[in-house]
Protein backbone atom coordinates (compact mmCIF):
# COMPACT_ATOMS: atom_id res chain seq x y z
CA UNK A 1 0.00 0.00 0.00
CA UNK A 2 1.33 3.45 -0.89
CA UNK A 3 2.58 5.48 2.05
CA UNK A 4 1.51 8.96 0.95
CA UNK A 5 -1.90 10.19 2.07
CA UNK A 6 -3.81 12.85 0.13
CA UNK A 7 -6.95 14.88 0.83
CA UNK A 8 -9.47 16.18 -1.72
CA UNK A 9 -12.58 18.42 -1.83
CA UNK A 10 -15.36 17.05 -4.03
CA UNK A 11 -18.14 19.55 -3.30
CA UNK A 12 -18.09 20.99 -6.82
CA UNK A 13 -20.90 18.85 -8.25
CA UNK A 14 -21.95 19.22 -11.89
CA UNK A 15 -25.54 19.58 -10.65
CA UNK A 16 -28.21 18.00 -8.50
CA UNK A 17 -28.81 15.05 -10.85
CA UNK A 18 -25.10 14.28 -11.01
CA UNK A 19 -24.93 14.56 -7.22
CA UNK A 20 -27.80 12.10 -6.76
CA UNK A 21 -26.14 9.69 -9.18
CA UNK A 22 -22.81 9.90 -7.36
CA UNK A 23 -24.43 8.97 -4.04
CA UNK A 24 -26.99 6.43 -5.28
CA UNK A 25 -26.77 2.97 -3.71
CA UNK A 26 -28.77 0.98 -6.28
CA UNK A 27 -26.91 -2.08 -7.62
CA UNK A 28 -27.11 -0.62 -11.14
CA UNK A 29 -26.70 3.16 -11.39
CA UNK A 30 -26.70 4.99 -14.72
CA UNK A 31 -26.58 8.67 -15.65
CA UNK A 32 -27.68 9.93 -19.07
CA UNK A 33 -26.94 13.48 -20.09
CA UNK A 34 -25.92 15.89 -22.83
CA UNK A 35 -22.40 16.42 -24.06
CA UNK A 36 -20.54 18.55 -21.53
CA UNK A 37 -22.92 17.71 -18.68
CA UNK A 38 -20.14 16.35 -16.48
CA UNK A 39 -21.48 12.81 -16.38
CA UNK A 40 -18.12 11.10 -17.04
CA UNK A 41 -16.47 13.05 -14.25
CA UNK A 42 -19.44 12.21 -12.03
CA UNK A 43 -18.65 8.54 -12.67
CA UNK A 44 -14.99 9.11 -11.78
CA UNK A 45 -16.02 10.93 -8.59
CA UNK A 46 -18.42 8.10 -7.78
CA UNK A 47 -15.42 5.83 -7.22
CA UNK A 48 -14.78 7.66 -3.95
CA UNK A 49 -18.47 7.40 -3.02
CA UNK A 50 -18.21 3.63 -3.54
CA UNK A 51 -15.19 3.53 -1.23
CA UNK A 52 -17.17 5.42 1.41
CA UNK A 53 -19.99 2.87 1.06
CA UNK A 54 -17.60 0.15 2.27
CA UNK A 55 -17.09 -0.69 5.94
CA UNK A 56 -13.81 0.15 7.69
CA UNK A 57 -11.66 -2.97 7.76
CA UNK A 58 -11.69 -4.78 11.13
CA UNK A 59 -7.93 -5.31 10.61
CA UNK A 60 -6.68 -1.76 10.00
CA UNK A 61 -9.74 0.54 9.88
CA UNK A 62 -9.23 1.37 6.19
CA UNK A 63 -12.17 1.49 3.76
CA UNK A 64 -11.12 -0.33 0.59
CA UNK A 65 -12.57 -0.67 -2.90
CA UNK A 66 -11.49 -1.85 -6.32
CA UNK A 67 -13.24 -0.66 -9.49
CA UNK A 68 -12.74 -2.04 -12.98
CA UNK A 69 -13.48 0.45 -15.75
CA UNK A 70 -14.23 -1.48 -18.94
CA UNK A 71 -14.87 -0.44 -22.55
CA UNK A 72 -14.80 -2.21 -25.93
CA UNK A 73 -11.37 -0.79 -26.92
CA UNK A 74 -8.35 0.84 -25.29
CA UNK A 75 -8.70 3.77 -27.65
CA UNK A 76 -12.16 4.45 -26.23
CA UNK A 77 -10.86 4.12 -22.68
CA UNK A 78 -7.98 6.53 -23.18
CA UNK A 79 -9.92 9.06 -25.26
CA UNK A 80 -12.90 9.28 -22.92
CA UNK A 81 -12.90 7.58 -19.52
CA UNK A 82 -9.24 8.02 -18.57
CA UNK A 83 -9.23 11.62 -19.78
CA UNK A 84 -12.19 12.44 -17.51
CA UNK A 85 -10.79 10.34 -14.67
CA UNK A 86 -7.48 12.23 -14.70
CA UNK A 87 -9.34 15.53 -14.21
CA UNK A 88 -10.71 14.18 -10.94
CA UNK A 89 -7.86 11.95 -9.74
CA UNK A 90 -4.37 13.19 -10.74
CA UNK A 91 -2.36 10.22 -11.95
CA UNK A 92 0.61 11.62 -10.01
CA UNK A 93 -1.12 10.42 -6.86
CA UNK A 94 -0.10 7.03 -5.56
CA UNK A 95 1.04 4.61 -8.25
CA UNK A 96 -0.04 4.87 -11.88
CA UNK A 97 1.00 2.25 -14.40
CA UNK A 98 0.13 1.97 -18.07
CA UNK A 99 0.61 3.91 -21.29
CA UNK A 100 -1.85 5.03 -23.97
CA UNK A 101 -3.28 2.10 -25.88
CA UNK A 102 -2.52 -0.38 -23.09
CA UNK A 103 -4.12 -1.49 -19.81
CA UNK A 104 -3.73 0.97 -16.95
CA UNK A 105 -3.93 0.77 -13.16
CA UNK A 106 -4.14 3.43 -10.48
CA UNK A 107 -3.62 2.64 -6.80
CA UNK A 108 -3.73 5.42 -4.22
CA UNK A 109 -4.66 6.28 -0.64
CA UNK A 110 -6.30 9.33 0.80
CA UNK A 111 -7.75 10.60 4.05
CA UNK A 112 -11.45 11.52 3.92
CA UNK A 113 -12.68 14.17 6.33
CA UNK A 114 -16.35 13.83 7.29
CA UNK A 115 -18.61 16.77 8.10
CA UNK A 116 -18.20 15.96 11.80
CA UNK A 117 -14.49 16.67 11.49
CA UNK A 118 -13.51 13.01 11.89
CA UNK A 119 -11.18 11.51 9.29
CA UNK A 120 -10.79 7.98 7.95
CA UNK A 121 -8.21 6.42 5.63
CA UNK A 122 -9.35 5.11 2.23
CA UNK A 123 -7.61 2.78 -0.20
CA UNK A 124 -8.69 2.80 -3.86
CA UNK A 125 -7.64 0.63 -6.78
CA UNK A 126 -8.86 1.31 -10.32
CA UNK A 127 -8.26 -0.97 -13.30
CA UNK A 128 -8.80 0.20 -16.88
CA UNK A 129 -9.40 -2.72 -19.23
CA UNK A 130 -10.75 -3.24 -22.76
CA UNK A 131 -12.71 -6.22 -24.05
CA UNK A 132 -10.95 -6.25 -27.41
CA UNK A 133 -11.49 -9.72 -28.90
CA UNK A 134 -12.62 -11.44 -25.71
CA UNK A 135 -16.23 -12.33 -25.14
CA UNK A 136 -17.86 -10.58 -22.20
CA UNK A 137 -18.09 -13.89 -20.36
CA UNK A 138 -14.38 -14.61 -20.83
CA UNK A 139 -13.49 -11.09 -19.77
CA UNK A 140 -15.30 -11.01 -16.42
CA UNK A 141 -14.34 -14.53 -15.39
CA UNK A 142 -12.05 -14.54 -12.34
CA UNK A 143 -12.03 -10.77 -11.77
CA UNK A 144 -12.25 -9.77 -8.10
CA UNK A 145 -13.68 -6.26 -7.80
CA UNK A 146 -16.06 -4.22 -5.66
CA UNK A 147 -17.85 -2.87 -8.70
CA UNK A 148 -17.64 -1.92 -12.36
CA UNK A 149 -17.65 1.37 -14.23
CA UNK A 150 -18.93 1.14 -17.83
CA UNK A 151 -18.35 4.49 -19.58
CA UNK A 152 -20.44 5.37 -22.64
CA UNK A 153 -22.66 2.43 -21.80
CA UNK A 154 -24.99 3.07 -24.74
CA UNK A 155 -22.18 2.25 -27.20
CA UNK A 156 -22.00 -1.39 -26.10
CA UNK A 157 -23.26 -3.71 -28.81
CA UNK A 158 -25.31 -5.83 -26.41
CA UNK A 159 -26.54 -6.05 -22.83
CA UNK A 160 -24.41 -9.09 -21.96
CA UNK A 161 -21.52 -7.10 -20.44
CA UNK A 162 -23.86 -5.29 -18.04
CA UNK A 163 -25.55 -8.57 -17.14
CA UNK A 164 -22.31 -10.47 -16.57
CA UNK A 165 -20.54 -7.72 -14.62
CA UNK A 166 -23.58 -7.47 -12.33
CA UNK A 167 -22.88 -11.09 -11.40
CA UNK A 168 -19.21 -10.44 -10.57
CA UNK A 169 -19.40 -7.76 -7.89
CA UNK A 170 -18.60 -7.61 -4.19
CA UNK A 171 -15.49 -9.83 -4.58
CA UNK A 172 -13.27 -7.16 -3.02
CA UNK A 173 -12.17 -6.34 -0.33
CA UNK A 174 -10.90 -9.66 0.96
CA UNK A 175 -12.90 -11.55 3.62
CA UNK A 176 -10.33 -10.54 6.26
CA UNK A 177 -11.30 -6.90 5.64
CA UNK A 178 -15.02 -7.48 6.13
CA UNK A 179 -17.22 -7.52 9.20
CA UNK A 180 -19.71 -10.23 9.97
CA UNK A 181 -23.07 -8.96 8.58
CA UNK A 182 -24.78 -9.25 11.98
CA UNK A 183 -22.02 -7.23 13.65
CA UNK A 184 -22.22 -4.60 10.89
CA UNK A 185 -25.97 -4.34 11.49
CA UNK A 186 -25.46 -3.97 15.25
CA UNK A 187 -23.09 -1.09 14.54
CA UNK A 188 -25.83 0.61 12.52
CA UNK A 189 -24.07 0.27 9.17
CA UNK A 190 -25.89 -0.17 5.89
CA UNK A 191 -24.73 -3.10 3.72
CA UNK A 192 -21.50 -2.39 1.83
CA UNK A 193 -22.28 -1.39 -1.76
CA UNK A 194 -21.50 -3.61 -4.71
CA UNK A 195 -22.68 -3.20 -8.28
CA UNK A 196 -22.26 -1.52 -11.65
CA UNK A 197 -22.43 2.13 -12.65
CA UNK A 198 -22.02 3.94 -15.93
CA UNK A 199 -22.66 7.03 -18.01
CA UNK A 200 -24.21 7.57 -21.41
CA UNK A 201 -25.53 9.99 -23.96
CA UNK A 202 -29.17 9.58 -24.95
CA UNK A 203 -29.41 6.19 -26.72
CA UNK A 204 -30.71 5.22 -30.14
CA UNK A 205 -34.16 3.66 -30.41
CA UNK A 206 -33.95 -0.07 -30.98
CA UNK A 207 -30.73 -0.43 -29.00
CA UNK A 208 -30.57 -2.73 -25.97
CA UNK A 209 -29.91 0.32 -23.78
CA UNK A 210 -33.06 2.09 -24.95
CA UNK A 211 -35.12 -1.08 -24.61
CA UNK A 212 -33.89 -1.79 -21.07
CA UNK A 213 -34.01 1.68 -19.54
CA UNK A 214 -36.62 3.53 -21.63
CA UNK A 215 -39.07 0.85 -22.83
CA UNK A 216 -38.93 -1.86 -20.14
CA UNK A 217 -37.89 0.88 -17.68
CA UNK A 218 -35.77 -1.45 -15.57
CA UNK A 219 -33.47 -0.31 -12.74
CA UNK A 220 -35.29 3.02 -12.55
CA UNK A 221 -34.28 3.52 -8.90
CA UNK A 222 -30.72 4.02 -10.12
CA UNK A 223 -31.46 5.73 -13.45
CA UNK A 224 -30.78 9.45 -13.77
CA UNK A 225 -31.32 11.81 -16.70
CA UNK A 226 -29.74 15.25 -16.63
CA UNK A 227 -31.63 18.29 -17.96
CA UNK A 228 -30.97 18.96 -21.66
CA UNK A 229 -28.22 21.40 -22.55
CA UNK A 230 -30.27 22.96 -25.34
CA UNK A 231 -34.01 23.70 -25.37
CA UNK A 232 -36.40 23.13 -28.25
CA UNK A 233 -36.22 26.79 -29.29
CA UNK A 234 -32.45 26.55 -29.70
CA UNK A 235 -31.53 28.44 -26.54
CA UNK A 236 -29.30 27.19 -23.74
CA UNK A 237 -31.23 25.55 -20.94
CA UNK A 238 -30.60 27.58 -17.76
CA UNK A 239 -31.24 24.38 -15.76
CA UNK A 240 -28.50 22.42 -17.59
CA UNK A 241 -25.84 20.93 -15.36
CA UNK A 242 -22.16 21.87 -15.36
CA UNK A 243 -22.86 25.29 -16.90
CA UNK A 244 -20.64 26.91 -14.28
CA UNK A 245 -17.69 25.07 -15.82
CA UNK A 246 -18.80 25.19 -19.46
CA UNK A 247 -19.05 29.00 -19.39
CA UNK A 248 -15.31 29.11 -18.75
CA UNK A 249 -14.82 27.35 -22.10
CA UNK A 250 -17.45 29.26 -24.10
CA UNK A 251 -19.91 31.91 -22.88
CA UNK A 252 -22.81 30.23 -24.71
CA UNK A 253 -21.38 26.72 -24.92
CA UNK A 254 -24.39 24.78 -26.20
CA UNK A 255 -25.59 27.28 -28.81
CA UNK A 256 -22.06 27.58 -30.15
CA UNK A 257 -21.73 23.79 -30.37
CA UNK A 258 -25.14 23.39 -32.04
CA UNK A 259 -24.16 25.74 -34.87
CA UNK A 260 -21.95 23.04 -36.41
CA UNK A 261 -24.12 19.99 -35.68
CA UNK A 262 -26.90 18.20 -37.57
CA UNK A 263 -30.46 18.31 -36.24
CA UNK A 264 -30.21 14.63 -35.37
CA UNK A 265 -27.06 15.08 -33.28
CA UNK A 266 -28.44 18.21 -31.63
CA UNK A 267 -31.56 16.32 -30.53
CA UNK A 268 -29.67 13.31 -29.15
CA UNK A 269 -26.42 14.79 -27.85
CA UNK A 270 -27.53 18.25 -26.68
CA UNK A 271 -31.28 17.93 -26.06
CA UNK A 272 -30.83 14.49 -24.49
CA UNK A 273 -33.52 12.87 -26.65
CA UNK A 274 -33.29 9.21 -27.64
CA UNK A 275 -32.46 9.19 -31.34
CA UNK A 276 -33.89 7.34 -34.28
CA UNK A 277 -31.24 5.98 -36.63
CA UNK A 278 -31.18 9.27 -38.52
CA UNK A 279 -34.73 8.74 -39.84
CA UNK A 280 -35.66 12.38 -39.52
CA UNK A 281 -36.72 15.09 -37.09
CA UNK A 282 -39.13 14.33 -34.21
CA UNK A 283 -42.51 16.01 -34.63
CA UNK A 284 -42.83 16.83 -30.93
CA UNK A 285 -39.71 18.73 -29.99
CA UNK A 286 -41.30 19.74 -26.67
CA UNK A 287 -41.66 16.16 -25.44
CA UNK A 288 -39.28 15.16 -22.64
CA UNK A 289 -39.35 11.66 -21.20
CA UNK A 290 -38.27 12.82 -17.74
CA UNK A 291 -41.11 15.40 -17.68
CA UNK A 292 -44.03 13.77 -19.48
CA UNK A 293 -43.65 10.12 -18.42
CA UNK A 294 -44.82 9.30 -14.91
CA UNK A 295 -42.31 7.79 -12.50
CA UNK A 296 -44.87 5.17 -11.43
CA UNK A 297 -47.98 3.59 -12.92
CA UNK A 298 -51.04 5.85 -13.00
CA UNK A 299 -54.42 4.81 -11.65
CA UNK A 300 -57.81 5.67 -13.21
CA UNK A 301 -60.07 8.09 -11.31
CA UNK A 302 -63.66 7.23 -10.52
CA UNK A 303 -66.12 9.77 -11.84
CA UNK A 304 -63.79 11.12 -14.52
CA UNK A 305 -64.85 10.73 -18.15
CA UNK A 306 -62.77 8.33 -20.24
CA UNK A 307 -61.56 9.83 -23.53
CA UNK A 308 -60.54 7.31 -26.18
CA UNK A 309 -58.70 8.59 -29.23
CA UNK A 310 -58.85 6.11 -32.10
CA UNK A 311 -57.21 5.77 -35.48
CA UNK A 312 -59.17 3.01 -37.20
CA UNK A 313 -59.58 2.00 -40.80
CA UNK A 314 -59.27 -0.92 -43.17
CA UNK A 315 -55.61 -1.58 -42.34
CA UNK A 316 -54.24 -3.68 -39.49
CA UNK A 317 -52.64 -0.64 -37.85
CA UNK A 318 -55.53 0.45 -35.64
CA UNK A 319 -54.43 2.38 -32.57
CA UNK A 320 -56.06 3.97 -29.53
CA UNK A 321 -55.17 5.94 -26.41
CA UNK A 322 -57.19 6.05 -23.17
CA UNK A 323 -57.09 9.28 -21.16
CA UNK A 324 -58.77 11.09 -18.31
CA UNK A 325 -58.71 14.80 -17.56
CA UNK A 326 -57.77 15.41 -13.91
CA UNK A 327 -59.26 18.23 -11.84
CA UNK A 328 -56.02 20.20 -12.35
CA UNK A 329 -56.43 20.14 -16.12
CA UNK A 330 -53.73 17.52 -16.54
CA UNK A 331 -54.53 14.90 -19.18
CA UNK A 332 -53.41 11.50 -17.95
CA UNK A 333 -52.77 8.95 -20.65
CA UNK A 334 -53.41 5.66 -18.88
CA UNK A 335 -53.54 2.91 -21.52
CA UNK A 336 -53.05 2.29 -25.22
CA UNK A 337 -53.58 -0.06 -28.12
CA UNK A 338 -50.52 0.14 -30.34
CA UNK A 339 -49.87 -1.56 -33.69
CA UNK A 340 -46.20 -1.75 -32.70
CA UNK A 341 -47.29 -4.29 -30.08
CA UNK A 342 -50.17 -6.05 -31.84
CA UNK A 343 -51.83 -5.63 -35.22
CA UNK A 344 -55.58 -6.25 -35.51
CA UNK A 345 -58.51 -5.69 -37.84
CA UNK A 346 -61.39 -3.35 -37.01
CA UNK A 347 -63.48 -6.05 -35.32
CA UNK A 348 -60.61 -7.12 -33.06
CA UNK A 349 -59.84 -3.47 -32.42
CA UNK A 350 -63.37 -2.68 -31.28
CA UNK A 351 -63.44 -5.73 -29.04
CA UNK A 352 -60.09 -4.78 -27.50
CA UNK A 353 -61.34 -1.26 -26.74
CA UNK A 354 -64.34 -2.78 -24.96
CA UNK A 355 -62.15 -5.22 -23.05
CA UNK A 356 -59.86 -2.44 -21.80
CA UNK A 357 -62.85 -0.30 -20.85
CA UNK A 358 -64.35 -3.16 -18.81
CA UNK A 359 -61.14 -4.41 -17.16
CA UNK A 360 -58.94 -1.34 -16.71
CA UNK A 361 -61.69 1.25 -16.24
CA UNK A 362 -64.60 -0.65 -14.64
CA UNK A 363 -65.23 2.23 -12.23
CA UNK A 364 -65.71 4.75 -15.05
CA UNK A 365 -69.31 5.22 -16.21
CA UNK A 366 -68.90 7.82 -18.96
CA UNK A 367 -66.71 7.20 -22.00
CA UNK A 368 -66.43 8.59 -25.50
CA UNK A 369 -64.40 7.72 -28.58
CA UNK A 370 -63.08 10.38 -30.95
CA UNK A 371 -62.03 9.09 -34.37
CA UNK A 372 -60.60 10.22 -37.67
CA UNK A 373 -63.36 12.02 -39.63
CA UNK A 374 -62.59 9.67 -42.52
CA UNK A 375 -64.32 6.97 -40.43
CA UNK A 376 -67.65 8.25 -41.77
CA UNK A 377 -66.88 6.33 -44.97
CA UNK A 378 -68.80 3.12 -45.56
CA UNK A 379 -67.38 -0.30 -44.82
CA UNK A 380 -65.91 -2.11 -47.82
CA UNK A 381 -68.28 -5.08 -47.37
CA UNK A 382 -71.34 -2.97 -46.49
CA UNK A 383 -71.46 0.64 -47.67
CA UNK A 384 -74.62 1.23 -45.63
CA UNK A 385 -72.60 1.15 -42.40
CA UNK A 386 -69.69 3.49 -41.74
CA UNK A 387 -66.48 2.56 -39.93
CA UNK A 388 -67.56 4.85 -37.09
CA UNK A 389 -70.94 3.14 -36.77
CA UNK A 390 -69.34 -0.28 -36.80
CA UNK A 391 -66.87 0.78 -34.10
CA UNK A 392 -69.74 2.09 -31.97
CA UNK A 393 -71.64 -1.18 -32.38
CA UNK A 394 -68.59 -3.23 -31.38
CA UNK A 395 -67.75 -1.14 -28.31
CA UNK A 396 -71.12 0.13 -27.11
CA UNK A 397 -69.38 3.46 -26.52
CA UNK A 398 -70.40 6.81 -28.02
CA UNK A 399 -68.32 7.69 -31.08
CA UNK A 400 -67.59 11.23 -32.22
CA UNK A 401 -65.93 12.26 -35.46
CA UNK A 402 -63.04 14.68 -35.06
CA UNK A 403 -63.81 18.05 -36.70
CA UNK A 404 -60.60 18.10 -38.72
CA UNK A 405 -57.93 15.88 -40.14
CA UNK A 406 -55.47 18.68 -40.86
CA UNK A 407 -52.07 17.58 -39.50
CA UNK A 408 -50.95 21.08 -38.54
CA UNK A 409 -54.01 21.57 -36.31
CA UNK A 410 -53.78 18.13 -34.73
CA UNK A 411 -50.05 18.49 -34.09
CA UNK A 412 -50.58 21.99 -32.74
CA UNK A 413 -52.97 20.95 -29.96
CA UNK A 414 -50.53 18.29 -28.74
CA UNK A 415 -47.58 20.70 -28.83
CA UNK A 416 -49.55 23.23 -26.80
CA UNK A 417 -50.28 20.63 -24.15
CA UNK A 418 -46.67 19.42 -24.05
CA UNK A 419 -45.44 22.96 -23.43
CA UNK A 420 -47.95 23.72 -20.69
CA UNK A 421 -47.66 23.09 -16.96
CA UNK A 422 -50.72 22.89 -14.69
CA UNK A 423 -48.74 23.28 -11.48
CA UNK A 424 -45.22 23.10 -10.07
CA UNK A 425 -43.51 20.12 -11.75
CA UNK A 426 -46.93 19.08 -13.11
CA UNK A 427 -47.01 18.81 -16.93
CA UNK A 428 -50.34 19.18 -18.72
CA UNK A 429 -49.76 15.73 -20.25
CA UNK A 430 -48.61 12.81 -18.10
CA UNK A 431 -48.13 9.37 -19.67
CA UNK A 432 -48.22 6.05 -17.85
CA UNK A 433 -44.81 4.34 -18.24
CA UNK A 434 -46.57 1.21 -19.57
CA UNK A 435 -47.65 3.11 -22.71
CA UNK A 436 -44.51 2.25 -24.65
CA UNK A 437 -46.12 2.89 -28.03
CA UNK A 438 -47.02 6.50 -27.24
CA UNK A 439 -43.67 7.12 -25.57
CA UNK A 440 -41.79 5.75 -28.59
CA UNK A 441 -43.87 7.84 -30.99
CA UNK A 442 -43.48 11.06 -29.00
CA UNK A 443 -39.75 10.44 -28.51
CA UNK A 444 -39.15 10.57 -32.26
CA UNK A 445 -40.78 7.55 -33.88
CA UNK A 446 -43.37 10.03 -35.12
CA UNK A 447 -41.11 12.16 -37.29
CA UNK A 448 -40.61 14.27 -40.38
CA UNK A 449 -38.72 12.15 -42.91
CA UNK A 450 -35.51 13.55 -44.30
CA UNK A 451 -34.46 13.35 -47.94
CA UNK A 452 -31.00 14.74 -48.48
CA UNK A 453 -30.97 17.90 -46.39
CA UNK A 454 -34.71 18.56 -46.69
CA UNK A 455 -37.40 17.51 -44.22
CA UNK A 456 -40.87 16.55 -45.36
CA UNK A 457 -43.50 19.18 -44.42
CA UNK A 458 -45.74 16.40 -43.05
CA UNK A 459 -45.04 13.53 -40.64
CA UNK A 460 -43.99 10.25 -42.22
CA UNK A 461 -47.20 8.22 -42.64
CA UNK A 462 -45.18 5.11 -43.46
CA UNK A 463 -43.89 4.99 -39.90
CA UNK A 464 -45.70 2.46 -37.71
CA UNK A 465 -45.60 5.07 -34.95
CA UNK A 466 -47.82 7.51 -36.85
CA UNK A 467 -51.01 5.59 -36.01
CA UNK A 468 -50.77 5.88 -32.22
CA UNK A 469 -49.76 9.54 -32.63
CA UNK A 470 -52.82 10.22 -34.80
CA UNK A 471 -55.08 8.47 -32.29
CA UNK A 472 -53.86 10.63 -29.43
CA UNK A 473 -54.33 13.77 -31.50
CA UNK A 474 -58.03 12.93 -31.84
CA UNK A 475 -58.22 12.44 -28.07
CA UNK A 476 -56.62 15.84 -27.52
CA UNK A 477 -59.02 17.51 -29.95
CA UNK A 478 -61.90 16.24 -27.85
CA UNK A 479 -60.31 17.10 -24.49
CA UNK A 480 -59.45 20.61 -25.63
CA UNK A 481 -63.00 21.20 -26.84
CA UNK A 482 -62.08 21.21 -30.51
CA UNK A 483 -63.71 17.84 -31.17
CA UNK A 484 -67.28 19.05 -30.82
CA UNK A 485 -67.84 20.12 -34.39
CA UNK A 486 -67.69 16.73 -36.08
CA UNK A 487 -70.48 14.21 -35.79
CA UNK A 488 -71.80 12.04 -32.98
CA UNK A 489 -73.13 8.48 -32.75
CA UNK A 490 -74.71 7.76 -29.35
CA UNK A 491 -74.36 4.39 -27.61
CA UNK A 492 -78.03 3.67 -28.33
CA UNK A 493 -77.40 3.72 -32.08
CA UNK A 494 -76.25 0.08 -32.13
CA UNK A 495 -74.66 0.63 -35.54
CA UNK A 496 -78.04 1.17 -37.23
CA UNK A 497 -78.02 4.85 -38.21
CA UNK A 498 -79.10 5.59 -41.75
CA UNK A 499 -76.11 5.02 -43.98
CA UNK A 500 -72.54 6.13 -43.39
CA UNK A 501 -73.60 9.51 -42.05
CA UNK A 502 -73.76 10.41 -38.37
CA UNK A 503 -76.07 12.30 -36.07
CA UNK A 504 -74.86 15.88 -35.91
CA UNK A 505 -74.87 17.75 -32.59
Amino acid sequence: MAESVQTIDLRNYAGQVAKAYEHNRAPVSVIVGPTGGGKSQASARRILRVALMQHPSPRDGIRKCKICCVAPTYRQLWDTAIKSYAKVWPISWGKWSGAKGDPADHVFDLMWRFGSGDSEPIHIEVEFRALRDESAEEFVRGREVTGWWIPEMDTLAAEDLLSLTSNRVGRYPEPEDRWDPEEATRRGWRPAWKGVFGDSNAPVHGSWFHDKFYVRRENRDGFYVQPPGLLGDGTTNPEAENLHNLRKIEADYYRKMAADMSDYDIARLLMCRPGWPRLGKPVYMSFADEVHVAKAQLEPERGRKLIIGADAGQTFNSAATFSQLAWSGQRRLLAEISPTVRKMDLQEFGQEIRRIKDTVFPMVDEAEICVDPAAKAGMSHNKAISHAQYLQALTGIAVRLAPTNKPELRIGVIEQRLKRMVGPSQPALLIDPRCSGVIAAYSGGYHYAKTGNVYSPLPDKKSEHSHIADADQYAELLVSGLGLGGGFIPPSAQGHQNGPGVILD
